[in-house]
């Protein structure tokens, strides 16, 4: 196939373009082959390192919830132990540090919940992101032999159908399987990250059965698929932009500086309490010292055990991709096929094949379709133009931002017009008038494909498959 982009034409309708005797808009696997092989530092043992990293800062930060309601029992009695107005004072000011220290802590927690989510998102939206890209070229240019399992025809995939296999995907990435509700609780973070995932996988879903449908000769059902894929193609396109500067930007924000400052602070209103203590006014000084003291224990004390745990931020989770290792994965698919994929890719890209109610037929080989794909390498160094020229590397939010933004500015993925597939031109009557109309309605719908095709490079990250 020739994968030139240097002639093709971008945004006009089928009318025009006969009428000018312009080239056609690419068609789906043009499109696609432009966008190849990135997937970033993102299979199992990454994200399971990442998330490992990231849970033993959330068990240390819930030991130090813990310890800190322990010693908010403590200075009660602290509270109680003052009667004279100097004592009160002073066990306010204690108290206000403490306060301030819970609340350093429960925003800790709610950081490190968003960054497991997004942790989770990382892996298994890159999977089924290249699940996704790899139906559309293997299955609408050129034309496979997908079959229903069903009779229903072409049913459009819904966001509630795909949630329902959250748990699923981010298990087999992570190890730890999170469902919908996870995700909400992790907040505005966890609902983006919720998206990545959701919406690569309702693409392939729709791809599958629109491919389904062209097997059965059902046209207009193609024409449907169509219609529903692509602006959701675009709208992905905006999901994955934003999902990048979540990488870049994001901290699981480390509550040690705080807490320092909260603990200096508590000693220093526990000592002003102590000094002005007045047994003959009521004070009960040695129940105050002696709760003040226990506070103190409990705040220095989670303050150690929190400084022996990693907050890092997103972008320094995951290891920098190299060209090298990019190119030696291309060399690794075409050699030993899928012993080169990771893990957990042929699960993904079968998990989703189920949920679609769609097969192929014979014994056809997931695995090595994948790998064969992934093989035929780049065309005119799209990607590899993404790396840094002197170092050789790119950042996980780099290339996430990259394949949303700069490349697809460039027109590759721009292109794609899905209605441009072979599925179109199936035998029906009037079918190439069906065709005009659907594309005269288009105009400034093109697709987007180039996030659509994430996958893992890095040969250090992969376990192969030697069985």
């Amino acid at each position: 196939m020739n994968r030139s982009a240097s002639t093709r034409r971008v945004g006009l309708p089928l009318a025009t373009c006969l009428m000018l005797s312009l080239d056609l808009p690419a068609r789906a696997n043009d499109g696609w082959n432009e966008a190849r092989e990135l997937s970033g530092a993102v299979a199992n043992a990454p994200v399971q390192a990442a998330e490992a990293t990231l849970r033993a800062a959330g068990d240390a930060v819930d030991q130090a919830l813990a310890a800190l309601n322990a010693a908010q029992a403590e200075e009660a009695e602290a509270q109680t132990a003052a009667e004279t107005a100097a004592a009160v004072a002073a066990v306010a000011e204690a108290e206000a540090a403490v306060t301030a220290a819970a609340a350093a802590l429960t925003g800790a927690a709610a950081a490190l919940e968003g960054a497991v989510t997004v942790a989770a998102a990382v892996g298994a939206a890159t999977l089924t992101t290249q699940a996704s890209s790899w139906i559309l070229s293997t299955c609408w240019d050129p034309v496979c032999n997908l079959h229903a399992s069903t009779s229903a025809g072409f049913v459009p995939a819904t966001l509630a159908s795909v949630q329902g296999l959250l748990p699923t995907l981010t298990s087999a990435t992570g190890g730890v399987a999170l469902t919908q509700a996870d995700f909400a609780a992790a907040g505005p973070v966890g609902q983006l990250a919720d998206s990545v995932i959701s919406e690569s996988a309702m693409l392939f879903i729709d791809a599958g059965r629109g491919a389904a449908a062209a097997s059965a000769g059902n046209h207009q059902q193609v024409l449907q698929a169509i219609a529903t894929m692509q602006p959701l193609l675009a709208q992905y396109r905006q999901t994955i932009a934003a999902f990048a500067g979540l990488l870049a930007s994001t901290s699981t924000g480390s509550p040690i500086v705080q807490l320092t400052a909260d603990a200096a602070a508590f000693d220093a209103a526990a000592a002003k309490a102590i000094s002005v203590c007045a047994p003959g006014g009521g004070d009960d000084c040695n129940t105050l010292a002696t709760s003040l003291g226990k506070v103190s224990a409990s705040l220095h004390g989670l303050l150690a055990a929190l400084s022996t745990v990693s907050f890092p931020s997103q972008a320094s989770l995951w290891p920098q991709l190299t060209l090298t290792g990019f190119e030696q994965f291309l060399q690794d698919t075409a050699t030993i096929g899928a012993a080169a994929l990771p893990s957990a890719e042929v699960p993904v890209a079968e998990t989703l094949l189920q949920a679609s109610n769609v097969s192929f037929g014979g014994s056809f080989d997931v695995g090595g379709s994948i790998a064969a794909w992934d093989a035929q390498g780049l065309a005119g160094d799209a990607e590899t133009s993404l790396f840094d020229p002197t170092t050789g590397t790119l950042t996980l939010s780099g290339l996430f931002l990259g394949a949303a933004t700069t490349l697809s500015a460039n027109g590759y993925w721009l292109n794609i017009d899905l209605s441009q597939s072979p599925l179109v031109n199936t035998p029906e009557p009037h079918g190439f008038a069906s065709v005009a109309v659907w594309l005269a309605g288009l105009v400034g719908t093109r697709a987007v494909g180039h996030l659509m095709r994430f996958r893992h490079t890095l040969r250090s990250y992969r376990k192969p498959r030697l069985s």
